[in-house]
């Protein structure tokens, strides 16, 4: 992956780390947060100074860049996926309560 590429890349990661952020209802706990925080500010870091030209190694400094965006979409993801699941889990409980309780209504009037 060529720089260019890398840098396209993080934008991609970044843009749905706030997409899950702002669509996700799922709650954090501090340390998960204050890990996260602390990636994307070590990732601002990387990014700076390979683009002021004080990176000794640009390329590999952005494949970590990349990859450290990646863990914290990873862990977004994770998050909130698990959330929908535990979303539709919830909502097949209410179904399956709905129908038993009609069930059983038409059973004692029939």
């Amino acid at each position: 992956m060529n720089e260019q590429q890398q840098f396209v890349r993080v934008r991609e990661l970044a843009n749905e780390i706030i997409r899950f952020k702002l669509q996700d209802r799922a709650v954090y706990n501090e340390v998960e947060l204050r890990n996260s925080v602390e990636l994307l500010a070590r990732s601002i870091v990387d990014l700076a100074n390979v683009h002021l030209k004080e990176d000794a190694d640009p390329e590999t400094s952005l494949k970590a860049t990349v990859c450290k965006v990646k863990m914290v979409y990873n862990h977004m993801n994770q998050k909130a996926k698990q959330q929908g699941l535990e979303e539709a889990y919830q909502e097949i409980q209410d179904l399956k309560s709905y129908a038993e309780n009609e069930y059983e209504q038409k059973n004692l009037l029939g």
